[in-house]
C-alpha cells in the first residue's frame, strides 16, 4: 500500500460554477472508477454509494452456495489534471469510510431480504 499518497483536494480547492460540468465530472469519474474496480470483470456494480471523494461499489457474485455481495471503498484524489484513486485513507477520510461501509451493509441486507421475499411468496 503507498506510503505518500497525495491528499484528496478540498471542496474550494475544487471550486466549479457550473453544475452541470460537475455533475459530469462526478459521472465520468464514477464511471471510471467502476470499470477499474471490478477485478473479475463482470460489469458495473449492483450499487454505488459516494461520499465526498469516498466512494463504495457493491459487487454482486455467484459462488457455490448461491449469490453473495462484495464491496470495495475508494477514495478518489487529483494528481495535475488526472482523476486517480487509492484504497488509503487520511484520518479525514475514514469516519466517511466507516460511514459509507454501514451504508453498503445496510442495503446488502434490504437487497437480501427482499430477494428472499420474492422466493417465499
Amino acid at each position: 500500500m503507498p506510503l505518500n499518497m497525495p491528499s484528496a483536494p478540498s471542496r474550494s480547492q475544487n471550486h466549479n460554477p457550473s453544475p452541470n460540468r460537475d455533475q459530469n465530472r462526478d459521472q465520468n469519474r464514477d464511471q471510471n472508477r467502476d470499470q477499474n474496480r471490478d477485478p473479475n470483470g463482470s460489469g458495473k456494480p449492483v450499487k454505488s454509494i459516494r461520499i465526498g471523494l469516498v466512494s463504495a461499489s457493491i459487487w454482486k457474485r455467484t459462488g457455490q452456495h448461491g449469490d453473495f455481495y462484495n464491496t470495495a471503498i475508494q477514495r478518489s484524489y487529483k494528481d495535475g489534471e488526472d482523476w486517480k484513486y487509492t484504497e488509503s485513507f487520511g484520518r479525514d477520510d475514514l469516519l466517511t469510510a466507516s460511514k459509507l461501509l454501514d451504508m453498503a451493509h445496510s442495503w446488502i441486507i434490504k437487497t437480501e431480504a427482499e430477494a428472499k421475499g420474492d422466493k417465499e411468496g
